[in-house]
């Protein structure tokens, strides 16, 4: 799977609708990856931004292959 985000905040989000839609809890996800429980809620909500660490741990339990970060900016500023 292939992601391409346009928006650092949609990354979070994204990953929780994955993890919902394969039906990992947060604990199995902390387990899968080695990461709290807390650092996986923050970045799911937004509350925190996840470092390159806890996304490449990300991508691995969850099958997530190539992420995109575009930081152009829609409005050309």
């Amino acid at each position: 799977m292939r992601l391409v985000f346009r928006n650092i905040n949609e990354i979070g989000p994204t990953f929780k609708r994955i993890r919902l839609n394969k039906g990992y809890s947060l604990r199995k996800i902390s387990l899968k990856t080695g990461l709290n429980l807390s650092t996986i809620s923050k970045a799911e909500t937004g509350n925190n931004y996840p470092s390159m660490g806890t996304l490449r741990a990300w991508c691995k339990a969850l099958g997530v292959s190539e992420i995109t970060i575009s930081m152009e900016d829609p409005d050309g500023d």
